[in-house]
């Protein structure tokens, strides 16, 4: 089956997120702002260089987790660590899609956003202002 095939989801690899799972999406949340719980843990993911962790939510079921893999990953890119051939096929394949992600902006609530948008470049700026160059 092609999803197998394309998130290798026959690796042994046990996900931590199941599509009944819900998170949100996004680098900043409420008036703080915040970054929503599991932008937090990427953003550790991204600064301790867990690239293992960030291929394995690339390759979750839950498709926020999907997203924040993707965006953990390219932030690694930008920062001169190559992502491998399988990981930017998924990417491309994760682009194309049209699933909509719970996204949380700011004090926006239930908002719903596109995985093409979500893995957009300006979305990738966003995170890594957010994620701050010092880091």
């Amino acid at each position: 089956d092609h999803y197998a095939s394309i998130f290798d989801r026959d690796s042994g690899y046990s996900d931590p997120f199941s599509r009944a799972h819900i998170m949100e999406f996004g680098y900043a949340c409420g008036i703080a702002p915040m970054p929503p719980k599991y932008c937090s843990v990427m953003f550790t993911l991204v600064h301790r260089k867990k690239l293992s962790i960030l291929r394995q939510w690339l390759r979750s079921e839950c498709r926020e987790a999907q997203a924040y893999g993707a965006i953990g990953l390219m932030m690694l890119n930008a920062r001169g660590i190559a992502m491998d051939r399988n990981d930017r096929a998924i990417i491309e394949t994760l682009i194309t899609l049209n699933d909509p992600l719970f996204a949380c902006e700011g004090c926006t609530i239930d908002r719903r956003l596109d995985m093409a948008h979500a893995l957009s470049a300006d979305r990738l700026k966003s995170f890594l202002t957010q994620y701050g160059p010092g880091r």
